[in-house]
């Protein structure tokens, strides 16, 4: 673990703490696979040759009996290494059923020797295992490294897709994008009621491991009150300037006005953070176009997008910004004012628009405006 630490890995501060491996054999270490609330890590495995590791199937009850004579200093690693032990490298999927609660073993998946993918399954069953010797800590922690890199698009899978089904959403998983990059998709839509029937966007979230992750939203309609996108016609006033909404966790975004809708995309760094701040973005983007298709033109109101946020004017003269604002279980759309008439109605427009009423919206800032 101190060597891990050295050449710069996250390692678990107590392996043996984590209950469900195979044999009840801990590892000697987990390294954390970034974004860690993926809860994915690179176990190492460290025992003397033929002894029941935590890497392998449960083996027998004297295989058993075997491994609780010899004690637990095999899988920390010390002793077994001195006596010419052997490694074995697993990928470890142990994610917390709460936030409160520690992390428990779901999966454990053997890699191979140099970390860089899971061990063939030709290899596994004609009863290769990936151990090699463990004869040297830096070979060891070479592998290390290796695989916490080639297993990032793991962690980052499952950190989308654990948000997505904490919150009952459909997606399709393991979609491969023309790079070779993994995509998560799913459809999103609010709520239900009058706000379910909106149509649903397509959102997808690829992932790309150290290169961070891009979330893209398809099919958001046009709706008739939309004048274009910022700075499209010359959509780009003065007070206009400063406050459009960004996108979360240094994401840079971007918009466009294809045939078949509305795109927004959105390319985050790597990060912790990244995948869950695509997810959580992918709702504000459909939020803010769920509400503005429900701005009639017969309201007399016009829409610029953004791409996390629209400037509406109204015709009494108002003039918002409505982005989403807060957390995405806590928070809702709200109005800023961007013109001194529009200043009075701004509470009255941001709880409209909070509960979808678009005839409330703009009689807030019409009437402030009288």
């Amino acid at each position: 673990r101190d060597a891990a630490l050295a050449a710069g890995v996250c390692t678990h501060p107590a392996p043996r703490s984590m209950k469900g491996f195979a044999n009840s054999v801990a590892p000697a270490a987990l390294a954390i696979v970034p974004p860690a609330s993926g809860g994915v890590y690179v176990g190492v495995f460290v025992t003397r040759d033929g002894e029941p590791s935590g890497a392998a199937k449960s083996p027998g009850k004297s295989a058993k009996k075997s491994a609780k004579k010899k004690g637990t200093a095999a899988a920390g690693g010390g002793n077994a290494a001195a006596a010419g032990g052997v490694a074995r490298l697993a990928l470890v999927h142990a994610p917390r059923a709460h936030p409160a609660l520690a992390p428990s073993v779901a999966s454990v998946a053997p890699l191979a020797p140099d970390g860089s993918a899971l061990l063939d399954a030709k290899k596994r069953k004609s009863g290769e295992d990936g151990s090699f010797p463990f004869d040297s800590f830096d070979a060891v922690v070479d592998a290390i490294g290796a695989a916490v890199k080639s297993q990032r698009v793991v962690a980052q899978r499952a950190t989308v897709t654990s948000w997505l089904s904490s919150r009952g959403l459909r997606f399709i998983d393991a979609r491969m994008a023309s790079n070779g990059s993994s995509i998560v998709a799913f459809s999103a839509k609010l709520g239900d009621g009058p706000w379910g029937a909106e149509p649903a966007a397509a959102c997808e979230v690829l992932l790309r491991g150290v290169d961070g992750v891009r979330l893209t939203v398809r099919g958001l309609p046009r709706a008739p009150s939309v004048r274009g996108t910022r700075g499209e016609g010359g959509a780009a006033r003065a007070e206009w300037d400063d406050g459009a909404s960004g996108a979360s966790r240094g994401g840079v975004a971007s918009i466009a006005v294809e045939d078949d809708g509305v795109v927004v995309a959105v390319d985050y760094p790597d990060g912790d953070f990244s995948p869950g701040a695509a997810c959580g973005d992918a709702h504000r983007v459909v939020a803010l176009h769920a509400f503005v298709g429900r701005l009639r033109p017969e309201l007399g109101v016009g829409a610029w997008l953004e791409p996390l946020s629209a400037v509406v004017e109204t015709s009494g003269g108002g003039a918002a910004r409505v982005s989403w604002v807060g957390g995405i279980d806590d928070g809702g759309l709200a109005a800023v004012a961007i013109n001194e008439e529009s200043a009075k109605g701004e509470d009255a427009a941001s709880e409209a628009a909070r509960v979808g009423d678009a005839d409330a919206f703009v009689e807030a800032f019409n009437g402030a405006s009288r």
